[in-house]
């Protein structure tokens, strides 16, 4: 960050409240990405499940006719 002189602008390092306020926010991000990807995984883990459900009723199906015949 920059600090103000009478002099100029100088480059200073970080205060230790503002290292873990930066800190802070990054992780806030990235928890958020993570909620985002976890929708995300819940949605296609939803369809593979409704894939598999769907396939086996299909076999039943056919067993049952199967079983007629």
């Amino acid at each position: 960050y920059y600090a103000f002189h009478s002099n100029g602008v100088t480059l200073q390092s970080l205060t230790r409240q503002q290292k873990r306020k930066r800190r802070r926010k990054k992780k806030k991000e990235r928890k958020k990405e993570g909620e985002k990807e976890k929708e995300g995984n819940k949605i296609k883990k939803e369809k593979r499940k409704n894939k598999r459900k769907k396939e086996r009723k299909k076999q039943k199906k056919k067993k049952q006719n199967k079983r007629q015949n």
